[in-house]
């Protein structure tokens, strides 16, 4: 138990670091600086009615979705009378919406102008709520599937099909002109630190 609680700490300070780090980066590093603005603007560069409601449609599965399926989830863990599963997905989804207040709070970091919006938000930017929310869910469905002793074809079509959503919801969070690619991609880091830590 101690071996365990000592990795997920590991895991959640090392998560923290990473993001940090890149936070620093972003700040301090003009050439950082260009690179996400760049991306940025590559991406909504991109826009099309129809690309539009996609990627409206995508995001909702981040912050949104995570709520609707982990509940679902959880009940059927409890029906089920899984109780272990129910107290390591309740840690992820509670530890999620935690992770996400804090850091925003503690950053407090403006999002892009705007007149780039295409979704309203009132919360600041870093990191990405949408990709730490997609990551975690989507991670953890994975985790479940791969240790159910299926076929390795179909683990590894769950764990394809688990980062093309994480990916794509990433992606609509900057296509919507909400956030930073940096603002993503904090997210994702601390969505699999956070995975690590509950699923060691």
């Amino acid at each position: 138990m101690r071996r365990e609680l000592k990795k997920g700490i590991v895991n959640i300070t090392a998560g923290i670091a990473v993001v940090v780090l890149l936070r620093v980066l972003v700040v301090f590093s003009s050439f950082v600086q260009h690179i996400d603005q760049a991306l940025y603007a590559i991406v909504i560069s991109f826009r099309t009615t129809v690309l539009t409601t996609f990627m409206r449609g995508v995001t909702v599965i981040g912050l949104e979705g995570i709520v609707a399926v982990g509940i679902a989830f959880l009940g059927f863990f409890l029906l089920q009378r899984r109780y272990t599963l129910v107290v390591r997905l309740a840690a992820l989804l509670v530890g999620t919406y935690i992770a996400q207040d804090a850091t925003k709070l503690f950053f407090n970091v403006p999002r892009p102008p705007i007149s780039y919006w295409l979704v309203a938000e009132s919360s600041s930017s870093f990191p990405s709520g949408h990709a730490l929310g997609a990551t975690v869910l989507f991670g953890f469905i994975y985790w479940l599937i791969a240790r159910s002793g299926v076929h390795r074809f179909v683990c590894w079509s769950a764990y394809s099909v688990a980062i093309v959503i994480i990916f794509l919801v990433g992606l609509s969070r900057i296509y919507l002109g909400v956030h930073w690619p940096s603002d993503v991609i904090a997210g994702w880091i601390l969505g699999f630190f956070w995975l690590r830590a509950v699923l060691r």
